[in-house]
């Protein structure tokens, strides 16, 4: 609830300082990046999350084709371990 608070406020606020939604946009980012690298995957999803609300001032298709991304890559990892379940449990 406080991601979707925080990105409200920045929206709104966007019309009378758009530099401070400028600003949440890059620390968002590169707090995104540096959290990808470190493999620090809890802080992945919140800060996806709180782009996710962005998403109505983001250019384009905004966050959406990553998390499309992600969706697609964890069904496909949820379907390859079922299926080396269904293996070992058959022999």
């Amino acid at each position: 609830m406080a991601l979707i608070v925080e990105a409200i406020t920045i929206i709104a606020s966007g019309g009378l300082e758009p530099e401070l939604v400028q600003e949440a946009l890059v620390r968002s980012t590169t707090a995104l990046n540096e959290h990808l690298k470190a493999g620090a995957w809890r802080e992945v999803k919140l800060l996806l999350r709180f782009l996710g609300c962005m998403q109505t001032i983001l250019e384009g298709d905004g966050v959406f084709p990553v998390l499309e991304e992600l969706f697609s890559r964890a069904v496909d990892l949820q379907t390859a371990s079922l299926e080396d379940v269904s293996l070992s449990n058959s022999k």
